[in-house]
């Protein structure tokens, strides 16, 4: 099998990756601008190269992405592993190496919402049979010291509750919200400082027992993570500079030194990235949905994922499982 075009479809946002054989790569929801650029880039590099050598392009896309202010290679990596699970005529997470197929969902808050508006969206999370909840608005320390244990007074012990902070606390602030979510019995405290700050972050996750999350886009940084000790787990997300490729790098990372490994929001394909990646490791604990129901994609999917009693159940069609209107 050789690749022999790599298109995108402006109007719908789905990159596909042609082949000499009837299967096709897919990847939904690349922006309009990123389109012609995203050809230019990678076209001749794919261009008449077995797609089965998923390692070898994508170390090859990752030095072309390295000329670049914005990278790309995300969108072709997920098309490539679309591809070769298309192939084998396995969903991608069985092909990656099937774990499970139904993923424990985290309701994320939403960030607008201050107060006890944030205490009836959590509660009605609870009520919707999500076993977790993210607090994400942007509070001061104060207001964030009276509505993490508000909180727990509602959603009861057996709830997972997590803090989404605003990368900006200074490591006092960052050690005293800690220390609050200590006292709630949190589940994990991520963005607690700027990403890239090994140091400050080691410094809080040395002071309090909530288990501290880091942001981390590179094997190098992941690795980094655990050499330095600067913090219990990593939180990333397939993008268009992280490919499900750099994600499962990622992820083996983690699980080796025992740790788990955050996926933030939806990630780019409508989802499917995420959620066959979930299936494939047992190393990350949720799927992050808004709430239950459909999970938004491009208009052109038939079959969007769908969150129900706080879980999501992986399609089972070969590859991503997309099906196209």
């Amino acid at each position: 099998m050789r690749i022999t075009d790599i298109l995108v479809d402006r109007a719908t946002g789905l990159l596909r990756i042609q082949t000499d054989e009837k299967h096709e790569g897919w990847c939904p929801d690349v922006p309009p601008e990123a389109a012609e650029p995203l050809v230019e880039r990678f076209s001749s590099m794919l261009c008449d190269q077995d797609p089965i050598d998923r390692e070898r392009l994508w170390s090859t896309a990752t030095d072309i992405d390295k000329r670049y202010s914005a990278p790309l290679r995300g969108y072709v990596d997920v098309a490539l592993w679309d591809l070769a699970a298309k192939n084998v005529g396995l969903p991608l997470y069985r092909y990656i190496s099937g774990f499970r197929n139904r993923i424990p969902a985290c309701n994320r808050g939403v960030e607008e919402l201050d107060g006890e508006p944030v205490v009836q969206e959590a509660r009605r999370a609870q009520r919707d049979g999500f076993p977790a909840y993210k607090i994400t608005c942007d509070l001061s320390v104060e207001r964030l010291l009276w509505l993490i244990p508000e909180v727990r007074q509602w959603v009861g012990e057996d709830f997972c509750l997590i803090l989404e902070g605003n990368q900006s606390f200074t490591l006092r602030d960052a050690i005293t919200v800690g220390r609050c979510l200590d006292a709630a019995n949190g589940f994990l405290f991520e963005r607690v400082r700027p990403a890239g700050d090994f140091s400050g972050i080691r410094q809080v996750a040395s002071a309090i027992d909530t288990p501290v999350a880091i942001d981390v886009s590179t094997l190098t940084e992941a690795a980094q993570t655990f050499a330095l000790e600067a913090a219990d787990s990593l939180r990333t997300s397939i993008s268009a500079g992280v490919g499900i490729t750099d994600a499962l790098k990622m992820a083996r990372c983690a699980e080796a030194f025992g740790a788990h490994i955050h996926l933030a929001g939806q990630g780019i394909a409508a989802g499917f990235a995420h959620a066959h990646l979930l299936g494939a490791i047992r190393n990350a604990p949720f799927f992050e949905a808004e709430e239950n129901g459909i999970v938004p994609c491009c208009t052109n999917i038939r079959n969007p994922l769908h969150v129900e009693n706080g879980h999501l159940t992986l399609p089972g069609g070969p590859g991503l499982g997309i099906e196209l209107e």
